[in-house]
């Protein structure tokens, strides 16, 4: 067997790994928006208007299935998109 050959156990491995550590960091960046539009919420609703209420977002397309990594960060980026979009609506909405 050739040494520099990586058996296909290793790629699979790495291949987890990988993954488990973007899940990680996308997770770690959703805490940290959370965290964010938590104090942002706290420091900043007593000296800014009342929100608007929010439509729903439907979803795009229904019909796309992901695979379950795929999904899973998908659905992390979408919190993430939405914290965020929270927070800027919070800051536009504080008095000046």
């Amino acid at each position: 067997m050739n040494k520099d050959c990586i058996g296909l156990p290793t790629i699979e491995k790495k291949k987890q790994s990988i993954s488990s550590e973007i899940l990680d960091l996308a997770s770690s960046i959703r805490t940290f928006t959370d965290d964010t539009l938590n104090e942002a919420t706290e420091k900043l609703n007593s000296i800014s208007y009342p929100s608007k209420p929010q439509e729903c977002e439907a979803e795009k397309d229904l019909s796309k299935e992901y695979p379950p990594l795929y999904e899973e960060l998908r659905l992390i980026l979408r919190g993430i998109d939405s914290r965020i979009k929270s927070i800027r609506d919070l800051i536009r909405r504080t008095e000046t």
